[in-house]
Order: C-alpha cells, then structure tokens, then sequence
C-alpha cells in the first residue's frame, strides 16, 4: 500500500469540476440560475459547435460589483449562503460556490458586469479560479470598458483540458438540443422573463420567448401548439401537515396523446429543476390507464414545499432533491392529477369537446393508421393570409394520401348531388323564383313596417312596404389608402386562426338546431360541430366591410326615412326612467348635426345617402349593400339607425370608421327566431323556409370569404367526431 497524502489542490479542483460541470447543459445551467438570481428580466444564451467551443449567456441583472470580481471564481464564495441552517430557509437557485470556479479550472472563461450605479463595465478573465491577464503583459485585474448593466459570461474551449471527457461527448447537434431543453424548462417556469437561444453565426433563434408571454404562450412556443391547446391548470390547496405549501401546474389532458420515445415531463421542487423519478412514475402509471398504448402525455408541476423539510445538497449537478413525507406528497399530487384527468374524461362522459383539441390525435392516426405509407410532402412556404385572399390559395393542399382507415373517412361530400336534386319541382310561379333565389330575397321586406306610435305612419313617411320600394346600384371600385383602415385590416389578419379557418373553408350544413339563439350544426373532415352563427355572420360582415371598405354597393329606399323619428322611437324605449327627456332631446339635437357634419364621409366609405334639405330633420336615403342577394331585415333598420347615431366617435377616425362598420355588420346579422323552434311535426312554413335559405346562402359566403379569428373559438363546439364514435361501438 501506498503512502496517504493529500491530493495536490489542482487535482481537487479538477476531480470536482468534472463532478459539477459534466457537459455545456449544465455548466449553461449553472449560469442560467445565477442570472434569474440577479433579478434579471431578459436572457440571450448563444452557442457554438454545442457549446464546446463558445458558451455565451448575457443578461440584464443585477450585476457584479468590481470589490467582488477578484474572488468571483474561487471555491466556496457566494452571495446566497452564510451557514449551513441558511439551507432551512433558501430561495435562490445557487449556494455553493461552485459552479463559476469549477467552469474555470475546465475552461477559457471570461466575465464583462456592470452594476446600476457603476460608471462603466468590468472586463475579467479567469483560470485555475483566479483573475488572469487578457493578453501576455498586462494586469491580471478588472478593466473598465463600456458596457449595459447587467453580466455576460463566456465560456470558450470547454474540457480543454479533460479529454477523456470530452471525447464522451455527443455530436454538436445532439449537445446543442441538450442546451435547448434546459432553457425550455426554465422558460415555461419562470414568469415575466425573456428568453432567446441561437447558434453562434446564426442570424435567426432557435428559441425566443418574450417577456411578457402568459404560461400557455410560452408552453406553445416551446412544445407546440397541439400541446398547448390540450392542456389543464393544476392547483392544490396548503397541505401543511406534510410539508406541501403549494402545487400548480399545467398537464395535457385525455385529447393528447402524442406517440413520442420519452414522456414530456417537467418537475420543479422550490424553484429547481430535478429529477423525481417516483413522482414520474405515478404520473405515468395514471396517465396509462386513460391513453392508448404507447402514447405520452405532458407533465408540467411546479411544486413548493417547506425548506426546512427539503434538502437540496444530494448532487453535485443540484438536480436531486430528497423531501420529507415524500410518499404522502407524491399520493397527494396524484390524486390532483387523477381529479383533474376524470373530470375531462370525455371519451367516457361524452362531454361536449371544445374546437380542435383532438387536432393532434387525428393528425397521428392520419399519419400512421394509413393502408400503405406515403412519401412525405415537399416542405410548403409559409403564406401570409390576407383578408383579399381566397382561401382555396391559402390552404391549398398537395396530392391526395392512400386511402385512410374506415374511421376517418369523411362520410359527406358536399359537391356531390343531394337527394333533393331528383325530386320533381312544382311548376308554380312562386316555387320557381323561390329556387331561383339563392338566398334571403328582398320579398322578406313585405309587410315590414315602422311605427313609432299610433300616428307615426299617418303619412306613410316610415313605411318600407314591399320590394318595388327599393333600388340597387353598385359603386366603381377604389383604392383606399387611410393608415386608419390599414390598421383595423392587419389586426384582422393577425388574429386569424389557421386551424379554424381550414374548417370553415370546407363544410357542409347539416340543420339550424335552435332559432331563438341562432345555434347551427355542421360537419367539418370527421367531425360535427355546433356554432353561434349569428357570432359567425357578425365577424363575415364586419370582414367584408372591412375589405371592402368604400366600395359598398347602396340600397335606396324610394321612401326616405326620418332619422330623428327612428331615434326618438329607439330612445323612448330604451331611456331610463331617471333621465330627464329634455336633456335626453339636447342630446339628440347634438348626435344629429354631428351626423349631418358627416354626411359626404358616410356617403363616400359606407354608401349611406343622407338627405339633408332640413339639417334638423334628416331622411336616410340608401343604406350599404355588401353581399349580392342578401339583403339586412329592416326590422333592424331603426335600431340602426340609433346607434350610428348615438353610439359612433366621430372625433376619433379609427374609432369611427370600425364602429361603424361593426353596427352595418350587426344590421346584416339574420335575426334569431324564437317562434321557430316551437314548429311540430316538420311543418315548415313559408317563412322559416326562406330563413333556412338565407342561412345556407350566408354560409356559401362563409366558405368562399370568410377568415375565422381567435375570437370566434368560444363561438364553436366540436359534439362528436367519427373516430369516438367508433371506439363506441367497439366497446358495446
């Protein structure tokens, strides 16, 4: 046996290194954590050949002061810990010391800081965990330099000199996703700070999270849409017997079920990202009896337990934890978990599924339940919607696949012939023009009358009595150039939804379930949905007049309609008791010369004719026209009327301009129809029949026209969809 002596202190130094620092990730790790201790609020990771040759992390954070710069990088030293019971009560991520002086005994390291009240920024260069010259020459000391508050830490050559280690390294590639995923985690943990990650040379990111991203962005920009928009909120209350202050999280319910190598699942323990491998493993084992074979979920929790009963010094990479009560915890987690799991349980309950969360399912089976496989497609260039754009260009789709299974098959084709196509029609006049018509003729306007009172249609000045009253004439097409309408037409096309708007280019209208709150069903690929139509047609007018603003055709009335009548009749029903009438009429008096003022403006952007021989009491002359064969109810008109009145800020051009747009759009809307859904027996009358027309004829606009938004997403239900109801029937 040999002689025991102690280990020279650079072999120590470097045995620990190699224990603390074990590849690029954790030494980035060890980095990241210090920077969101700093207090920062953006930080820019950058990397090269994985992080071998450059690791860069830069933020904006509290910065380093110069006193503290010549022991920056020696063993032991930190800001975060005083004695050991300071463990019981930490909040950081650092404590030990470590992380820096173990990067500099293994690496090229190099430091620039600056704190908020220093003059300038410090440059320093480390070795062996001591402050070394720059260039051969110079003082190993800080040097000032211009610089932003904040650190940035550049590590270069890592294992320079530890080959054995290096060479058990992965490719670049394989190191750099490594890099990745550790910011990932962090991003969609941390709150209300900026990420971004690029390779060195490289113009665009790899990963760019912004500051002011909610956890569902952030989930989304990490891990994708499918997961984000198949996740579920998990909170708990405080189980302060057994140490558990808090639970929250996010985890992906019973719709996702990607068929991935790994389950995706992120753990964090006071603030820290470890490894809790029976805590996983209960989650999977929960997860198992709801998901098919073979697919995974994702798994985000955040959990805060009592320091003094966590102990965070188990591994020298920090990403173990041991825990009191750790088995009452865990069973407690999981029965949050299982809560949460049962109450979406919709393949049992056969609850009603929001839009497009059983997206990602439907894409896997379309991918790997094929009779045959398929080449894939050549990747597609991204194209940008416009609101002028049809949309068989924007979702234009390469050469059909091999055939799919017989659950996803779309059973409707709405090109085909309909049954009705061979029966015989009647050969009576009315038959003939009512097939003729495509949509809501303009025979609803008779007997559509206006009274205000008892004696408001003595002279018969309000009466809008059959279709011979009204004249079309379409306006020239111009350009429009108002920064005002540019700005209400991008914020449409930012808010599209591409998902959304691929169902409702092509769909066919199965029936209209309930008239009195406007609630339609129609199938969409495999799956049946229901919709607020009257929402659908609002956001398709308002589009329309949106992309077709000052180039409406115009619907004269050949009997003008006074203004002041309609508002006066609108405000007395409508005013509340408390407000005097007198002040109500001055106000009105005001609305109307500031409409008056308007009038060459409405005329020009929204044909709406005011004749205005009496100023005081002007007759509307024609209203806008924006969908050939469609006509609005007039039984709207007055209603109309008063809120472009009394609603509309004239003093503010983009206000205007879309609140007026908005009140033609809510014009156009078909009104809902309560007396309808008292029909039996399938009787049908004349009436409801031209309603069902002018409903089917607005939603061919649908298709051809129609950009669905975000906002449209709580508007629409998703009640079956033929791959469920195969799993049905082959449970029975």
């Amino acid at each position: 046996m040999g002689v025991i002596k102690a280990l020279d202190q650079s072999v120590v130094n470097k045995i620990a290194a190699g224990e603390i620092i074990i590849a690029p990730a954790n030494a980035l790790k060890e980095m990241l954590e210090n920077s969101i201790d700093a207090g920062s609020t953006n930080i820019q990771v950058v990397a090269k050949d994985g992080g071998i040759k450059v690791l860069q992390i830069s933020d904006n954070g509290s910065g380093v002061m110069k006193d503290d710069l010549p022991i920056l990088c020696q063993r032991f030293t930190t800001s975060k810990l005083s004695t050991f019971e300071d463990l019981g009560s930490l909040n950081t991520y650092g404590f030990r010391g470590e992380a820096l002086a173990s990067i500099s005994h293994i690496a090229h390291l190099s430091i620039l800081t600056k704190t908020k009240d220093s003059p300038c920024a410090w440059a320093c260069h480390y070795s062996q965990g001591k402050l070394v010259p720059a260039k051969a020459g110079e003082s190993p000391g800080p040097k000032p330099i211009a610089g932003k508050n904040g650190t940035q830490i550049t590590v270069e050559n890592l294992f320079y000199n530890f080959s054995s280690r290096l060479k058990s390294l992965k490719s670049s590639n394989e190191e750099f996703i490594k890099i990745l995923e550790v910011v990932q985690k962090y991003a969609i943990h941390t709150a209300n700070v900026g990420f971004s990650v690029k390779k060195l040379g490289e113009s665009h990111n790899s990963l760019t999270i912004r500051e002011s991203q909610n956890i569902k962005e952030r989930i989304r920009a990490v891990y994708s849409s499918s997961v984000a928009n198949n996740i579920i909120p998990i909170e708990s209350q405080d189980m302060a017997e057994i140490g558990l202050k808090e639970v929250n999280g996010q985890i992906s319910n019973l719709n996702y079920n990607a068929n991935k190598k790994k389950a995706q699942v992120v753990f964090f323990i006071n603030n820290r990202l470890v490894d809790c491998d029976p805590l996983k493993k209960s989650l999977l084992n929960i997860y198992s009896a709801y998901l098919p074979k073979g697919a995974k979920p994702f798994v985000y929790l955040s959990l805060s337990i009592n320091p003094a009963q966590l102990d965070v010094n188990i591994h020298p990479t920090k990403k173990e934890v041991r825990f009191l009560h750790e088995e009452e915890i865990i069973d407690f987690v999981c029965q949050i978990v299982q809560s949460a799991l049962s109450n979406v349980d919709d393949s049992r309950t056969f609850r009603a599924v929001r839009l497009l969360t059983r997206s990602e399912n439907r894409d896997y089976i379309e991918n790997q339940e094929l009779s045959r496989p398929a080449a894939p497609p050549p990747p597609k260039k991204r194209q940008k919607i416009s609101l002028n754009q049809s949309l068989s260009q924007s979702f234009a789709f390469g050469a059909s696949a091999p055939k799919p299974h017989e659950s996803k098959l779309v059973r409707v084709d709405g090109t085909q012939a309909k049954i009705t196509s061979f029966l015989q029609p009647t050969k009576s006049k009315s038959t003939q023009e009512q097939n003729s018509l495509p949509s809501q003729d303009t025979s609803i306007f008779e007997n559509s009358v206006f009274e205000l009172d008892d004696s408001s249609t003595q002279d018969g000045s309000f009466m809008l009595a059959s279709k011979e009253n009204f004249t079309f004439v379409a306006n020239e097409r111009v350009k429009v150039t108002l920064d005002s309408v540019g700005l209400l037409r991008s914020t449409v096309e930012k808010s599209v939804n591409r998902e959304l708007t691929k169902v409702f280019s092509d769909f066919v209208f199965v029936g209209i379930v309930q008239y009195s709150s406007r609630m339609l069903t129609f199938q969409s690929g495999i799956s049946l949905f229901l919709v607020d139509y009257g929402k659908l047609f609002y956001h398709l007018f308002y589009q329309i007049g949106v992309s077709d603003f000052a180039n409406f055709g115009k619907i004269f009335l050949k009997t003008g309609v006074s203004i002041r009548e309609c508002v006066l009749f609108v405000d007395k029903k409508t005013r509340p008791d408390n407000v005097d009438e007198a002040k109500s009429n001055e106000l009105i008096n005001e609305r109307i010369g500031s409409l008056v003022g308007m009038k060459d403006m409405l005329e020009e952007y929204f044909s709406i004719v005011l004749d205005v021989s009496d100023p005081m009491n002007p007759n509307l002359s024609s209203v806008p026209l924006l969908v050939k064969n469609h006509l609005p109810s007039m039984a709207k008109l007055a209603i109309f009327i008063y809120k472009v009145v009394m609603k509309i800020d004239f003093d503010d051009e983009t206000a205007c301009l879309d609140g007026v747009l908005k009140e033609i759009a809510l014009f156009y809307v078909p009104d809902s129809v309560p007396g309808y859904d008292d029909v039996k027996n399938g009787e049908e009358s004349e009436d409801m029949i031209k309603y069902i027309k002018t409903v089917e004829f607005l939603l061919n606009v649908v298709k051809k026209r129609f950009l669905a938004t975000d906002d449209l997403v709580d508007s629409l239900v998703e009640i079956a969809n033929l791959p469920s109801l195969y799993k049905c029937f082959e449970r029975c």
